[in-house]
């Protein structure tokens, strides 16, 4: 089952970004969400008003978008169909008609209906806000209440950190810093050496370790302690780095991505809506580069390149 990894933010274009996100969605329906992006950023950033096509379109797209959703996720809904109606459209009215206040009325009735139901909803949303909350608090009194335990374990991390700082020319270990692929072989040295580090115990202590960091692999793992080299990092980026047409903070902004992978290794591509990047423009990655999509699309392909990868197995 393919599962969503939303991002820490809830911007849109993080949104499109995630590749859990993007591989929920056919082709076909991810280009429609991207429109939507497209010319929603135009009416936000650009001083000319949008055009009566551009706002149609935005709603066409928006409307297969539901569609699909729909139709995917709801019960015994996938038979059903809902063209787009150019018909259902209402038409601007001729330049000084006066709209009949009855039309008004009723228009202002069908506002007042969806409103209320639209508060309905978010009440519905708030009591269960309210839920969560209260299980948060409950999981921190838990977790609280558990710290003040001693914990005799030793996990043993600060010491797997130690190691692999000192051994950053270990041919596997180079490979990584290097973001050369691992082979199947590769990832079995590297385990085998991260478990005798904790000697009778190491198949736990490792076991311990990779479930407390969440990594979604070894590899992940081990990169985020090492972090990755510098020069290969900005080989990675070059092609922006030496891009004239960018302006300072767009190009600082690069840098800052290539700070970010030397000190921490990996990095999920929500982390550009946060500070620091979050810090150069508080709009984000989107709203920085506006205009200049392509070139912010290649950054968010670049660093998904970036992932530790080992050949003939996924991640």
């Amino acid at each position: 089952m393919l599962r969503c990894g939303c991002p820490t933010t809830k911007a849109w274009g993080a949104l499109l970004h995630e590749p859990s996100f993007q591989n929920l969605l056919p082709q076909a329906v991810f280009q429609r969400a991207r429109g939507i992006q497209k010319i929603g950023n135009q009416a936000v950033h650009s001083n000319r008003p949008v055009r009566q096509y551009d706002a149609l379109q935005a709603v066409k797209e928006l409307h297969h978008l539901c569609h699909w959703l729909v139709r995917t996720y709801t019960p015994d809904a996938a038979q059903r169909s809902a063209p787009w109606n150019d018909a259902l459209v209402p038409q601007a009215p001729p330049a000084g008609e006066v709209v009949p206040r009855k039309q008004l009325v009723a228009l202002e009735q069908k506002l007042a209906e969806q409103n209320e139901a639209a508060l309905k909803q978010q009440r519905e949303r708030d009591e269960l806000d309210a839920e969560l909350q209260t299980l948060r608090e409950q999981l921190a009194e838990i977790r609280a209440a558990a710290e003040q335990q001693p914990d005799p374990h030793d996990y043993s991390e600060a010491e797997t950190r130690h190691y692999l700082r000192n051994h950053l020319n270990d041919i596997v270990i180079h490979r990584l810093r290097t973001n050369q692929p691992l082979t199947a072989d590769d990832l079995k040295s590297l385990e085998k050496t991260l478990v005798e580090i904790g000697e009778d115990d190491g198949e736990t202590l490792l076991s311990d370790l990779l479930a407390r960091s969440e990594a979604p692999s070894l590899a992940h793992f081990v990169r985020s302690l090492v972090g990755m080299d510098r020069s290969a990092a900005q080989a990675a980026f070059s092609q922006f780095l030496n891009d004239r047409s960018l302006t300072a903070q767009q190009i600082r902004f690069v840098e800052l991505v290539i700070d970010q992978l030397t000190a921490r290794g990996v990095m999920d591509a929500s982390a550009l809506y946060e500070p620091p990047f979050s810090n150069l423009h508080a709009g984000g990655p989107d709203e920085l580069f506006a205009g200049k999509e392509t070139v912010i699309n290649a950054v968010f392909d670049v660093l998904r390149s970036l992932e530790p990868q080992v050949l003939g197995l996924a991640g």
